[in-house]
């Protein structure tokens, strides 16, 4: 359960800036994104814990299971992509701790370890593509 719930918290932090798109004017057009927080945690740690828990739905480095994110209905976003990236940390952070949309709250990972996951998320960030 717990795995399932952080693969699904994952894919609806995917799909999060579409909701906000849609919603009009938010908090989060008012100011600017926080994107270059420097995360607190452990990224080798973040990576175990990603492998562990994350990698069934979102693959070994972001690039989602496709069978995975059928089962929820959802669209795959890289988790290195700009639009995952530009997420600010505590977005991640409240995403994993709270839920949203179809994705449960997780329950039992410890701060710390939150912070070692974001911290590997953030290893994941592609650079943008030369035409």
């Amino acid at each position: 359960m717990r795995r399932y719930a952080i693969a699904l918290m994952g894919a609806l932090m995917m799909i999060a800036p579409l909701a906000m798109s849609k919603l009009g004017h938010s908090q989060a057009q008012e100011k600017p994104t926080q994107t270059q927080e420097k995360p607190k945690g452990d990224v080798a740690a973040g990576k175990e814990l990603y492998m562990a828990n994350c990698r069934k739905c979102h693959g070994e480095q972001g690039e989602g299971k496709p069978a995975m994110y059928r089962r929820v209905n959802a669209t795959i976003v890289h988790l290195g992509s700009k639009q995952a990236q530009e997420k600010s940390d505590d977005e991640i952070r409240k995403s994993m701790t709270d839920g949203f949309g179809k994705m449960e709250k997780i329950e039992d990972l410890t701060p710390q370890e939150i912070e070692n996951i974001l911290a590997f998320v953030r290893t994941l960030k592609q650079e943008p593509t030369k035409q």
